[in-house]
């Protein structure tokens, strides 16, 4: 499946000049469909992906999502424009739409939400796979969940980029500790 979204990905990306995340999910939702021709067959098969488009002159972000949500962090300067939570941060998620790229359709059309936001100087981003949220581990062999991997992420604002990378390897091996990885794991961040 990821070969298959990667190719029709780069694909899409290459045959249009309409970049807007949302278009290129629908693209690639009635690509893999297609190529896994599931008008006409059981396969139920689909995938979870996030996409932005960064404009670094308007200073905006433009993203969509199917079933992978995106996360800010605003940089502390902001924090008159932005409601912080318990640790005085100020963290937005950006709602994916719950339905996939392929997988079983009922409607006529599948459609995904476009959203633009405006980013500043010391936001960062994160897209990421359900991976590290669903790993096994801890004192009790159980699932991280989203919860705690925001908590990590949030426990991580402070560090550059590569101290933060540093700091969830780390935490994912312990949490680990001698359970098998049970899915792929990515987490994209990026620091304006």
């Amino acid at each position: 499946m990821c070969m298959i979204g990667s190719s029709l990905l780069n694909q899409i990306v290459q045959e249009t000049a309409d970049f807007r995340p949302s278009n290129t999910l629908e693209k690639l939702h009635i690509g893999i469909r297609e190529a896994l021709k599931q008008q006409e067959t059981e396969t139920r098969d689909g995938m979870d992906i996030a996409l932005c488009h960064i404009n670094r002159k308007k200073q905006q972000i433009e993203y969509a999502g199917a079933i992978r949500s995106l996360l800010i962090y605003r940089g502390a300067e902001y924090k008159e424009k932005f409601a912080a939570n318990k640790q005085g941060l100020i963290i937005e998620e950006i709602k994916a739409d719950k339905h996939p790229i392929g997988g079983l359709q009922n409607e006529l059309k599948r459609e995904f939400t476009n959203h633009t936001l405006n980013y500043y100087e010391g936001d960062t981003i994160y897209l990421f796979t359900d991976g590290f949220a669903d790993q096994f581990g801890g004192p009790k062999g159980k699932k991280l969940m989203s919860k705690k991997f925001k908590e990590i992420l949030s426990a991580a604002q402070d560090k550059n980029m590569l101290e933060q990378y540093n700091h969830l390897e780390e935490f994912l091996t312990a949490w680990k500790d001698g359970y098998d990885q049970v899915d792929d794991i990515l987490v994209v961040g990026i620091r304006f």
